[in-house]
């Protein structure tokens, strides 16, 4: 009788203690959590502030970075704390190069080895939690991760960011296929990951993630913007890409399908559709797929679509 009286005291003993470290655990994440959102926050509104000198905007971001690193030393490996690390190491990227976000430090080098800390503690809270969060986390920072490589021109690292982005987002997919998240998730890594085998010569290949992006997402305009922003690129890259294998008839309907998304955006968003044709021109002005129009012209095939699309570029730039 007195050792069970015993083994039941150990037994609620135990579970007080369990109880007290997990709602210490919890109180430790959700205060990392605050504090981070808070310091990155104020931090975002200090880059937009123009008049912030660039020795202040450093220094903010030496400290960051440096609260950072003591908090991922002292996490103990608790999951949910690698986490929110994660996602504070994403934000700091962001910040610090790029290249979607308009207010940055202009450091892509910098950017880059944050989104490596990022992916890198993403997956190994994903290992562990295996929850939706985690998920979304790791594949959030391998695509970040390939965006900025491609920016940098590493091809090769790029692609493989791409690829480990797309590994979980397919396994993610298939778990709910109809939801339009999980869906998004894997149409921007197969939209990266062709964009990059497009530059890189690999037109053949990026055809068929355009394809399987377009598949995935759906071809046809919904009235969302963001979907429909999106399958206009996609159109427009999957236009070049079979320009440039030849498949002329099909090339054009992308781009005329392309074109036809951009009108009604610029409709429905109060923008002229020179403001669609000038982010056309942007991406045309990438030097890879600049060189493939000069070699279209210069082999005689002036009436391809995207020579097309370059000599409206031209009268864009020079106001014609």
């Amino acid at each position: 009788m007195v050792a069970t009286c015993v083994a039941l005291f150990v037994t609620i003993g135990s579970l007080v203690y369990y109880s007290w470290q997990s709602r210490r655990a919890d109180a430790r994440v959700k205060q990392f959590q605050t504090l981070a959102n808070s310091t990155i926050s104020d931090m975002t509104e200090k880059l937009q502030n123009s008049s912030a000198s660039v020795e202040t905007r450093a220094a903010l971001f030496q400290s960051i970075l440096k609260y950072l690193e003591q908090m991922r030393q002292t996490s103990g490996n608790d999951p949910r704390l690698l986490l929110e690390l994660s996602k504070a190491y994403s934000r700091v990227g962001d910040l610090q190069g790029s290249p979607t976000v308009a207010a940055n430090l202009g450091k892509p080098d910098a950017a880059k080895d944050s989104y490596k800390m990022a992916a890198a503690l993403a997956l190994e809270s994903h290992r562990r939690l295996r929850d939706d969060e985690s998920t979304r986390a790791a594949i959030d920072a391998y695509y970040k991760l390939g965006e900025i490589h491609s920016t940098l021109g590493n091809s090769p690292d790029a692609s493989d960011s791409y690829r480990h982005a797309l590994l979980l987002a397919t396994d993610f997919s298939r778990q709910k296929p109809n939801d339009p998240e999980r869906k998004r998730l894997l149409v921007m890594n197969y939209s990266g990951l062709g964009f990059v085998e497009f530059e890189d010569l690999q037109t053949d290949v990026a055809v068929k993630n355009f394809r399987s992006a377009l598949e995935t997402f759906g071809d046809n305009a919904t009235g969302d913007l963001d979907h429909d922003r999106t399958i206009l690129r996609l159109h427009w890259l999957l236009g070049l890409a079979l320009n440039e294998l030849g498949s002329q008839t099909d090339a054009a309907a992308n781009l005329r399908t392309s074109i036809s998304i951009a009108q009604n955006l610029a409709k429905k968003i109060s923008v002229r559709p020179a403001g669609q044709t000038k982010r056309f021109c942007a991406l045309l002005r990438n030097r890879r797929t600049s060189r493939r129009i000069r070699d279209a012209q210069s082999g005689g095939l002036q009436t391809g679509p995207d020579v097309r699309s370059q000599r409206i570029c031209n009268r864009e730039s020079t106001g014609g």
